[in-house]
């Protein structure tokens, strides 16, 4: 083999090396259109901790979170955007979050019904998205429920956020849950006010990029999140992130 073609080939694997891919659904503002100019405060995160790194941040919206979940776990990708540890407990966590979520209840203006626990959920239809975490009490009360669309009917996709409210809207559903961050910024986008109002919520949970468990430098790129995380924070560079999508630091 000639000295040019393993320079070539080393070029090759080099660049294949120094590459980071990561995916979701989209989960705006956390992660956005991997095409559009805001592309998500945790893609800026990312891209701004690797790049200085020397790695290049390769952002691939999935058809669905259930997708990007399979599909990283399998090797296809480095790492998910916007994950609980509940939800894919095999995977390799960085030590710093990347932000919190705390689901809301949403019902029309005109309903009487609030959330009062995971019993008061035997009193309506409840819309959710597929192999999305709500903390173990909800998970369960889903799972329980899943095949009984008079108590739970779960939607994946892209665009599960905008069907859910549709089907809200139209009574299909009486309540959906969701993150408050991503049904307010949605809406924003398209210049109108949420139509619902707010009737109970979830626990805050720590959500993280997470990286795949079936590549070996999974716990080198967790590591290097981390101290990029407290790097971000302590040089301003992360508030000026947060504050294009009008977003507060979480800690």
């Amino acid at each position: 083999m000639s000295k040019i073609i393993i320079l070539l080939l080393s070029i090759i694997v080099f660049s294949y090396a120094k590459t980071i891919t990561i995916t979701a659904d989209e989960w705006c503002p956390y992660n956005c259109e991997a095409k559009s100019e805001n592309k998500g405060y945790m893609i800026e995160i990312a891209k701004n901790i690797f790049e200085k790194e020397g790695y290049e941040l390769v952002y691939i919206v999935s058809k669905s979170w259930e997708d990007a979940i399979k599909q990283t776990r399998d090797g296809k990708f480095n790492a998910v955007i916007g994950a609980l540890k509940s939800e894919v407990p095999d995977f390799i966590f960085p030590r710093q979050t990347q932000g919190t979520s705390s689901d809301s209840f949403f019902v029309k203006k005109n309903s009487t019904w609030h959330y009062d626990g995971v019993e008061s959920l035997n009193q309506v239809t409840l819309g959710c998205i597929k192999d999305y975490g709500y903390g173990k009490d909800i998970d369960a009360y889903v799972l329980k429920n899943i095949n009984d669309i008079k108590k739970v009917q779960c939607i994946s996709g892209n665009r599960a956020l905008y069907q859910n409210a549709k089907k809200l809207l139209y009574n299909a559903i009486d309540t959906m849950i969701e993150d408050p961050n991503v049904l307010e910024y949605n809406f924003r986008l398209k210049g109108t006010n949420i139509p619902f109002k707010m009737v109970g919520y979830t626990n805050a949970e720590d959500i993280y990029i997470a990286f795949s468990p079936h590549n070996h430098n999974s716990k080198k790129y967790a590591e290097i999140l981390s101290k990029g995380m407290l790097e971000l924070r302590k040089s301003g560079e992360l508030k000026k992130i947060l504050d294009e999508y009008g977003l507060k630091d979480w800690q």
